[in-house]
């Protein structure tokens, strides 16, 4: 299963570069004046702190309505609040498949380097439990990838102060999300996060309550060391290696790791909380979704867990596959039948 899950990993990071090792802190600049530098790495952990303390601050819900556009496709086009320097990433792509007016939906956030089509799988059997259908692009992907990048460098890279930027956008961009699929009469949404897509969904639990439910496919508890231990982001760890002390990026990516929400999830009640990690995953070590279960089950958050017998990349194939998909019908058909959800179909 590791060779499997190995040659995957390089297939799928086949062309990835890393970005230049850098602290990142001017990403910061403009909102935080104790910020000396583009190399001030205490800056940056002050920022990350304040982050991890208050977080309604760094990702507050939106307010009003949303502008939008949906065109005849179904592709739902909307500004993002997140911070860019790229005009292409200014704005927000969602695949939009109602299954009938006000219906219930399934909104799924997408894994690193997942263009928007490849949740055609799981979207499909949403419809077969009588859920709408809704994919975001996250940052750098899909028609918002910039000209001449390969792959969405930027949503996690080498440069700290730009990663958390970009997390920051992702966060930013589902809540949105969320907004314009209620303002389109769409009241119960269930949120479907895969890989990263689960790690975004993660911090978003703690701060918008408006979902029905959330669940969150291949999770683990802490960001800096699936990145610095997991195979599928090899590349930025050579780029960071030696350059930072492991503590420290610790400290600086605290705020993009699961494990610092799970403390507070309690006085936030969702109708479906579950998550699923596979037993031989090596880009989320499997060890890191064990003890985000043990945290959870530690701080009183009611939720549903599931470990499946394969890797991070096998649950694509069958007959992990399949598998996954009748875990998934079950959830969804679960959320159906809860006294806030769709009738069954």
């Amino acid at each position: 299963m590791r060779n499997w899950e190995v040659r995957l990993a390089h297939y799928y990071g086949r062309d990835h570069v890393p970005l230049p090792y850098r602290v990142g802190a001017d990403w910061w600049k403009s909102e935080f004046a104790h910020i000396r530098s583009d190399d001030d790495l205490e800056g940056l952990i002050a920022v990350a702190d304040q982050w991890a303390a208050h977080p309604e601050r760094f990702l507050p819900l939106p307010l009003g309505e949303i502008a939008c556009t949906v065109d005849s496709g179904g592709l739902i086009r909307f500004p993002s609040r997140g911070h860019t320097d790229e005009e292409r990433n200014r704005t927000v792509y969602m695949a939009y498949r109602p299954v009938g007016k006000g219906c219930p939906m399934v909104l799924a956030v997408p894994a690193w380097n997942a263009e928007r089509w490849r949740l055609r799988t799981p979207l499909p059997t949403a419809k077969q439990c009588g859920f709408g259908g809704a994919s975001i692009s996250l940052p750098y992907q899909d028609e918002r990838l910039p000209e001449k990048w390969t792959y969405a460098q930027a949503l996690i890279s080498s440069d700290l102060g730009r990663t958390m930027r970009s997390m920051q956008q992702c966060v930013l961009d589902t809540m949105d999300a969320v907004s314009v699929l209620t303002q389109l009469g769409h009241k119960r949404i269930i949120l479907a996060g895969f890989s990263v897509g689960s790690a975004i969904i993660n911090i978003l639990d703690l701060l918008d309550p408006r979902p029905l439910g959330v669940i969150c496919v291949l999770c683990g508890d802490d960001f800096a060391r699936c990145v610095m231990d997991g195979i599928s982001t090899r590349h930025v760890r050579r780029s960071i290696e030696g350059r930072i002390d492991r503590s420290q990026l610790d400290r600086v990516w605290r705020p993009l790791s699961a494990s610092t929400y799970v403390p507070r999830l309690g006085r936030v009640p969702r109708a479906l909380r579950a998550m699923l990690t596979t037993h031989y995953d090596f880009t989320f070590p499997t060890e890191t979704g064990r003890r985000l279960r043990a945290q959870f089950e530690k701080h009183g958050v009611k939720h549903e867990w599931k470990e499946m017998f394969c890797g991070h990349y096998t649950l694509s194939y069958p007959p992990f596959s399949l598998r996954f998909l009748a875990w998934f019908r079950a959830k969804l058909k679960q959320a159906a039948a809860l006294p806030d959800g769709p009738a069954r179909p």
